[in-house]
């Protein structure tokens, strides 16, 4: 359940701030939005869904905002893929 909230809490909220602000509260919202999903790939790790081999509760709550990460990327002018790999280069 922590993990559903979580999306339903705070990677909703940034992904509003993504497609309704601009400037400063847009960079810390996709700054905020790209944290998530660093920790949301490392809570989901190698298994194919977060609840191991079958698809689950919050794979279901996390769907709606996969769906839209073309849209989001539009719209912020980012890349998630290309900011998720950055983060990784920075890391390792």
């Amino acid at each position: 359940m922590f993990w559903a909230d979580f999306i339903d809490k705070k990677v909703n909220d940034l992904s509003r701030k993504i497609w309704t602000t601009k400037g400063e509260e847009l960079e810390a919202a996709k700054k905020g939005f790209f944290e998530c999903l660093k920790l949301l790939e490392g809570e989901l790790g190698e298994k194919p869904y977060f609840g191991g081999e079958t698809l689950g509760y919050v794979d279901i709550a996390f769907l709606p905002f996969c769906c839209g990460f073309s849209t989001y990327e539009t719209i912020g002018n980012f890349s998630i893929e290309a900011q998720l790999m950055s983060q990784d280069h920075c890391m390792g």
